[in-house]
């Protein structure tokens, strides 16, 4: 009988610990209407898996979020910067170049989640001056076969036609892998890695695959980038896959670039911004922190649903921008599915005031 006892208090606990990573949703505050800011509240919302991430971020705990002091007591590194040679925002004394470069910075506004972000920032830096700028390295210790990456990515710019900007770039091999972003509103991701046989979708452009993303600015936009067993490369937006490229060579590299790593700005008063925040690097697939669905229908999957803008994620309270295209005139149902990819029962939202949470199918409320 004792035994049976046991069996049973494990069993028990295994289907605590199984429910207690389900997200749940106690309220939502807010007009519920496209453009406004809704805050809802409840448990595990996030609740990020960190299972397989690189062993980087569990010496270095706050290098995630960048909580801690700045981003070298966090880990980070970049040698050859010219914020390590020179004063924050000095002109840039080499190359004839009049640009100014500030240190990687970290700040509390933005932020997608703790309370800080890293900032990069950069001014004026004219033709002769596309080289490392405004960023900072991270050194993994995984096999870049089958590695993924998650950003979390915000731009801001003063709309000048800027041109050969980098935000993510592989080094350590003989070819690159990196990612571009134009201040126009437009992204490009190019693949460049000694060639690409084939994109799909994607355009092969000399040897490269080249795929516009779009990118709003002022905006958390969530970027996964997957280095494939030999020879696929998947990028992810906001979730969805939105280009599997094809290399002609296996590229052993060590370390990656991230921030403002090369641009040309050539106006005087011209300027950009990028911040990053939930930064992860692991061997399995890292998803989005949480994700904010909104729907017309009351069964997932059944009618539209559509993506929502995150503001602030953290595990008791989730912000986000209301998006409604598309869903009619309602009623509307919301989902949070947290990072281990547990999805919380439908919220039936109803014109500016929240109804309470649609209680679990097949449960008995004990009071």
């Amino acid at each position: 009988m004792k035994k049976i006892t046991l069996i049973l208090f494990a069993l028990f606990i295994l289907i605590r610990v199984s429910w207690a990573t389900t997200p749940t949703i106690s309220s939502v505050s807010g007009t519920v209407a496209t453009g406004q800011t809704i805050t809802i509240t409840g448990t595990t919302m996030v609740d990020e898996n960190r299972t397989n991430w690189d062993p980087f971020f569990a010496a270095h705990p706050n290098a995630s979020s960048f909580e801690g002091v700045d981003h070298l007591a966090d880990g980070y590194r970049c040698t050859d910067c010219p914020w390590n040679m020179w004063a924050d925002g000095v002109p840039i004394p080499y190359k004839g170049a009049p640009g100014r470069v500030w240190q990687p910075r970290y700040v509390t506004s933005p932020r997608l989640m703790g309370n800080q972000s890293i900032r990069f920032h950069v001014e004026f830096i004219d033709t002769n001056l596309v080289n490392v700028i405004s960023n900072t390295t991270f050194t993994h210790s995984l096999s870049p076969a089958g590695i993924w990456f998650r950003i979390y990515s915000m731009w801001d710019s003063n709309d000048k036609n800027y041109s050969h900007l980098k935000f993510f770039d592989t080094m350590g091999g003989a070819n690159q892998t990196y990612l571009n972003s134009w201040p126009d509103l437009s992204g490009i991701f190019i693949a460049d890695w000694g060639g690409i046989n084939s994109c799909n979708p994607g355009i092969k452009v000399n040897s490269t695959c080249e795929y516009r993303v779009a990118f709003q600015k002022n905006r958390w936009h969530c970027m996964e980038i997957h280095y494939d067993t030999y020879p696929s490369i998947w990028i992810y937006k906001d979730g969805t896959l939105i280009l599997r490229a094809f290399q002609t060579q296996y590229e052993n590299w060590t370390t990656f670039l991230m921030g403002i790593i090369n641009t040309v700005i050539p106006y005087a008063g011209g300027w950009m911004d990028n911040w990053w925040d939930a930064f992860a690097v692991s061997t399995t697939r890292i998803y989005p922190a949480s994700t904010i669905e909104i729907s017309n229908n009351s069964t997932y999957g059944a009618g539209t649903l559509v993506y929502q803008e995150p503001l602030y994620l953290s595990d008791g309270s989730v912000q986000i921008k209301a998006n409604l295209t598309g869903l009619g005139a309602g009623p509307y149902y919301l989902w949070v599915t947290n990072n281990r990819q547990e999805r919380s029962s439908r919220y039936l939202l109803s014109g500016t005031s929240p109804v309470g949470p649609s209680a679990p199918t097949g449960l008995r409320i004990v009071p």
